[in-house]
């Protein structure tokens, strides 16, 4: 062969995922007969393609408009689900406030192994509601101050929250298991200063 005619190899570097999909894609598209056959005919498209043809004037200006009060719609819209979400974050904020005080007014104040050594005389599902509450300041067993609480109305999800949070968060607060071995008879107290 000679001239014009006188195929030469190209050698092009691409990822392997790339070439799969260019792969594919020849395999499915009638129009190619091979992945070199994509190739070529890609390359080729490209260079006839006419620069000029890319330079079309459109007036965009009703777009922009429409674009602009789209966006002041969506700002609306943002200012309408922050307030709503303030005004229930609110309300929440109202009943864990509510829980907060209840369980640090009902938690027992002492030193710590006193109120540890402490133990209900019952299970909390035995305990008779009404002793609840006193069992709850004797010993700050947690499993007692659920079951007032959910008497009360709390949900468990929000007095286990609550535990924990407080905590956290207020230093003369803990909450631990009366023998550390152990992961039943959790506690909450108020130690002393």
């Amino acid at each position: 062969m000679s001239g014009s005619t006188e195929k030469k190899p190209v050698q092009i570097r691409i990822e392997k995922k790339r070439k799969n999909r260019w792969k594919r894609e020849a395999q499915e598209q009638t129009e190619y007969r091979s992945l070199t056959d994509l190739i070529v005919t890609s390359v080729e498209n490209e260079l006839r393609e006419d620069p000029a043809v890319g330079a079309v004037n459109v007036d965009l200006d009703g777009v922009h408009d429409r674009l602009d009060g789209l966006r002041e719609r969506v700002y609306e819209i943002e200012d309408t689900v922050d307030k709503t979400y303030m005004l229930v974050r609110t309300d929440e904020m109202d009943g864990y406030s509510g829980l907060r005080k209840r369980i640090q007014d009902i938690i027992p104040l002492g030193d710590r192994e006193t109120i540890l050594a402490r133990t209900p005389e019952q299970p909390a599902g035995e305990t008779p509601e009404e002793e609840l509450e006193e069992v709850v300041k004797r010993t700050g067993s947690v499993s007692h101050l659920g079951r007032l609480l959910l008497n009360e109305g709390y949900k468990i999800i929000e007095i286990q929250g609550m535990v924990e949070q407080l905590a956290d968060d207020v230093q003369v607060i803990e909450a631990t298991y009366a023998r550390p071995q152990e992961t039943e008879d959790k506690r909450i107290y108020r130690v002393e200063d």
